[in-house]
């Protein structure tokens, strides 16, 4: 474990040196926390505030990346300003479909999030969980169709541009044939291990919206209008689910974005994100 003073100032953008975020005030980081022992990608990092509390409220980061790629050290800039209003930033990476499929990935970020809450410092009643992309699928995965096997329930989630219907989402880049290769191998075949009409099935097991029956806690929703990656649609859809439902909810859906949007760093979108994660923490 690696450990690093750092104090921070609210509204600062934070650089980077080499991999880690330059923080130059008082507070702790701590580096390279093995949650599990499946992989090297079994990691997380955990930013303390200066403010010194027992247990303290926490945001998790959840990365995107199509789940080949990307890292817990992307986007923390503007996500670290949860720390001038006491909470804690924790953020997590999980095996890639080089390793692994889904669910293997579900499970890594489970198994991140409850040894999270089983933390001492922690305050399992105030985690609130913060995805983009299909780091937001994940996120949304596990706290509609599997909370049981979370050892809290989150605060509320926090979900950016999520393609929350995969077989719908794999329909609509086949036929605008936009599908994504890796090494050769088409990126959704690698996630669920099987092709054809056997990968249509193995989505259709993980069919997020199916499962919401009105219990979860709340959701802040945000997506660009423009995105050409991840349509719009699939959060229109999840936000008529949500609205059906009768689940707590905020969507914003921005008129003139696209994907890839630096959201975090935008201060009329990060703004009310910190205002909902302080909200749904300190209603707790």
């Amino acid at each position: 474990m690696k450990k690093k003073s750092v104090r921070m100032m609210e509204g600062e953008i934070f650089d980077m040196t080499g991999e880690n975020h330059n923080l130059e005030h008082v507070g702790t980081v701590e580096y390279d926390l093995q949650y599990a022992a499946r992989s090297e990608n079994n990691k997380l990092d955990i930013y303390f505030p200066a403010e010194r509390r027992e247990k303290y409220p926490v945001a998790v980061f959840i990365h995107g990346g199509a789940f080949f790629k990307s890292s817990r050290k992307r986007h923390l800039s503007n996500i670290l300003e949860c720390l001038s209003f006491g909470c804690a930033v924790a953020s997590i990476d999980y095996r890639f479909n080089h390793e692994t499929t889904y669910p293997g990935i579900r499970q890594d970020c489970i198994d991140a999030f409850n040894y999270l809450a089983e933390r001492n410092d922690i305050d399992e009643k105030k985690m609130v969980l913060w995805g983009e992309s299909h780091g937001a699928l994940i996120t949304d995965d596990i706290v509609i169709s599997c909370a049981e096997r979370l050892k809290f329930r989150p605060s509320g989630v926090v979900s950016f541009y999520a393609p929350i219907d995969m077989k719908d989402f794999y329909l609509y880049k086949e036929e605008h044939g936009e599908h994504v290769y890796v090494d050769g191998h088409e990126n959704d075949s690698a996630i669920y291990g099987a092709t054809g009409e056997a990968l249509l099935t193995e989505m259709e097991k993980y069919a997020v919206l199916r499962n919401v029956t009105g219990k979860e806690p709340p959701f802040f929703l945000l997506h660009g209008m423009q995105d050409a990656t991840i349509p719009c649609k699939y959060t229109e859809e999840f936000d008529a689910v949500l609205a059906e439902k009768k689940v707590e909810h905020i969507t914003w859906l921005a008129e003139e974005e696209i994907h890839g949007i630096d959201f975090y760093a935008e201060p009329k979108y990060n703004t009310q994100v910190m205002e909902f994660i302080k909200r749904v923490v300190e209603r707790v």
